[in-house]
């Protein structure tokens, strides 16, 4: 007996490559290992065997076999291991590859597989207007249309090649660890390093999920690729949505449960009602899983209240930049 069919999905990143197997729509089993273009298929082949056997399951059931691959010289090795190991052709994710999503790009064949599933994957899951976050070597946003139509996106350098490119290219700057410093003006090179990196990328991030969230035109969410949790996801709780998004906790009237959290330890503690701080009323916090911004952490140093709940958008030194409420 071979046991249920499954299929082995294999996701092919330039630093990274994640493979997972189904059996039907249940994920029994992934991994995340580094993206080797020269190693052989016979290499991937035993070594995708022993993953299997080591997670107990049968190598044997795996009847089908789908890649989504943005390195092209790994596709002669995962065709030819699929088919000595595995006794089946693969099916690449490309041009030609009937998705059931519409490719609204100028040229559809230049949009790359990963983000064509990524947005496939999170209109599954997440029917309706979306702006999808791939944090990888490159980090890409990917707008999907309320439709399930992929309307296209931007890309930019990933956080790890943005900070070798900083490192390489500017000779007295030391190699530093992506931390959060403690505050954010540093008070020395490393903490002013750290600052940079850390709440710079999150703020590139929020800027264009708040721009392309406005450009759609109609209510969207913000989905990010499943990295667990990294110390970025952790960090931007200037923006709780995303950490809410991808950690799949709810918010019951205004207050953070840390306890619920798989990393609350390192979770900051947020007062309840800082001082000298624009806040919103406990009731706004629901909203923010809709709303990308959090006005109490955009506008630290504005010092105000906020009665009933109403932000003075006149009173702020960008009111056009602040979405309504």
């Amino acid at each position: 007996m071979l046991g249920p069919v499954m299929l082995l999905a294999i996701d092919v990143g330039n630093t990274n490559t994640v493979l997972g197997v189904y059996e039907g729509r249940a994920l029994k089993a992934h991994w995340r290992v580094e993206t080797n273009p020269r190693r052989t298929s016979d290499e991937y082949g035993i070594f995708t065997l022993q993953l299997l056997q080591h997670a107990g399951l049968n190598p044997g059931a795996v009847t089908a076999v789908a890649v989504s691959s943005v390195v092209p010289t790994m596709q002669f090795a995962l065709e030819k291991m699929s088919e000595r190991y595995f006794h089946c052709r693969p099916m690449f994710v490309g041009p030609g590859v009937k998705t059931g999503m519409p490719i609204l790009y100028d040229n559809p064949r230049e949009v790359g597989a990963d983000r064509v599933v990524n947005a496939v994957a999170a209109y599954e899951k997440h029917p309706g207007a979306l702006v999808v976050v791939d944090f990888g070597t490159a980090t890409t946003f990917d707008a999907v249309s309320a439709k399930g139509e992929y309307l296209g996106g931007a890309i930019c350098p990933g956080i790890t090649i943005a900070m070798e490119a900083l490192f390489k290219n500017a000779a007295k700057l030391p190699r530093v660890e992506f931390a959060r410093p403690p505050h954010v003006i540093g008070k020395n090179t490393v903490h002013s390093m750290q600052a940079g990196l850390v709440y710079g990328y999150v703020g590139l991030v929020d800027g264009v999920c708040e721009r392309m969230k406005r450009e759609l035109a109609v209510p969207a969410k913000v989905v990010t690729t499943p990295l667990v949790v990294t110390a970025l996801t952790i960090w931007l709780y200037s923006s709780l949505t995303k950490i809410m998004l991808l950690l799949l906790i709810t918010i019951p009237a205004g207050n953070l449960n840390r306890a619920a959290l798989p990393v609350a330890s390192v979770l900051p503690v947020l007062p309840a009602e800082p001082a000298n701080v624009v806040t919103t009323p406990p009731g706004a916090i629901l909203r923010m899983v809709e709303l990308p911004w959090s006005d109490t952490k955009i506008f630290p140093c504005l010092s105000g209240t906020n009665p009933n709940g109403k932000l003075n958008r006149a009173a702020l030194p960008v009111p056009s930049l602040v979405p309504e409420i």
